[in-house]
């Protein structure tokens, strides 16, 4: 007689780890300007109707099963996952979409609670440097181009999440390495707000201060300031300008465009082969004006690198700090090769409509979700 042994199973299902959650975001066409390709879309805690069981299903702290997809939920899209916080109720996330109608609502998908995924470099242009300032400098492009912070500059409450505060004495942070322009246009966009009109004239954002030197060097220097008027100042440096001594590549805005209390959307471009710089405030476009101004070659100085909130004087070494901004910057990103995508009104309306208010951009619908399979216990 054969005597049989039995190994008992329990079949039982993991409550955590092993239900996909989802929901659909729809995006509101009136919002956007013109249809936009491969738009960097904001999704907060801030977008409206945020399913209350999305802060309980998220598996990881940091939020790396969230991920997202197109209607269909077969095609998904890059993402970045800047942060994600359970208990403060806190997100925020930049997805690649392929294509935003201007048209007709688009729609994607949010799914959560499987498996994780890193955030994805290609989420951002390929001459996108990207600094959130949500804590440090780091630089999401892919590029990972990483800031120092410098004296008086700390993360503090900001448009989007965190921002970094200036202290209008000893704070900016510069990046580790010079960002030149590397195509015909570049672009800037960030959030500012002012805690005091500047007394010189604060950068936002510059490239190294010894213009001409880095000409000869083959660098292509830049800069966006803010006036004591309140204004913006966009600028950079050709071969000629240093050949002749004067530049008409300045442009600058009337005063009162920008007051302290205020957040405001700054988008400045500058464009190498016709010589027009561009100016939109909230996705406003500004008029500028052109003027010219002395070019004499500046004190060479090596540990000069891109930063921001502060420009060096490049006239004495040696070099000082230049203005330093007295405010807040949020949410910064350079393009140096920019194209006809991103340089135009409808991006930079679009964009000020996604970030200024999430919660009329887009709207989420209700959760959904099953058992996706079981785990033997043995």
């Amino acid at each position: 007689m054969v005597a049989y042994s039995f190994r008992s199973r329990i079949l039982t299902c993991d409550k955590r780890s092993r239900i996909v959650k989802k929901f659909f975001i729809t995006i509101d066409h009136t919002k956007v300007s013109a249809t936009q390709t491969n738009f960097p879309y904001l999704f907060s805690d801030l977008a409206s109707s945020i399913p209350a069981g999305f802060w309980t299903h998220v598996i990881n702290a940091n939020g790396s099963d969230i991920r997202f997809f197109d209607v269909t939920e077969i095609t998904e899209f890059d993402r970045e996952i800047v942060l994600f916080d359970r208990i403060g109720k806190k997100v925020e996330a930049w997805v690649r979409i392929p294509s935003v109608s201007s048209s007709v609502d688009t729609v994607i998908c949010c799914k959560y609670g499987g498996a994780t995924r890193s955030n994805d470099d290609s989420t951002w242009r390929t001459d996108a440097f990207v600094y959130h300032l949500q804590s440090n400098g780091s630089d999401s492009g892919p590029s990972h181009n990483t800031g120092s912070v410098n004296g008086g500059a700390s993360a503090v409450a900001g448009k989007i999440e965190k921002g970094f505060s200036f202290d209008g004495s000893s704070g900016f942070v510069q990046m580790t390495n010079n960002i030149d322009v590397n195509g015909n246009v570049w672009l800037v966009e960030a959030w500012v707000n002012l805690t005091a009109l500047p007394i010189g004239a604060p950068a936002i954002i510059t490239s190294r201060s010894n213009w001409c030197i880095d000409l000869v060097r083959g660098f292509q220097p830049w800069a966006v300031w803010i006036t004591p008027a309140g204004g913006i100042d966009i600028g950079w440096f050709s071969t000629l300008d240093c050949t002749t001594g004067s530049t008409a590549r300045y442009s600058y805005s009337a005063g009162g465009l920008v007051l302290p209390g205020n957040w405001y959307h700054i988008v400045a471009s500058g464009n190498k082969t016709t010589n027009v710089n561009k100016l939109w405030v909230n996705g406003v476009p500004i008029s500028l004006n052109a003027y010219s101004a002395s070019s004499t070659p500046w004190v060479e100085d090596s540990s000069q690198k891109t930063q921001i909130g502060a420009g060096f004087t490049g006239s004495s070494s040696p070099i000082v700090l230049q203005g330093p901004l007295n405010g807040i910057i949020d949410e910064l990103r350079i393009f140096n090769a920019a194209d006809s995508n991103i340089n135009n009104t409808d991006y930079a309306l679009t964009d000020f409509n996604n970030q200024n208010n999430p919660a009329t951009f887009s709207r989420c619908g209700p959760q959904i979700g099953r058992n996706h399979g079981f785990v033997f216990l043995t």
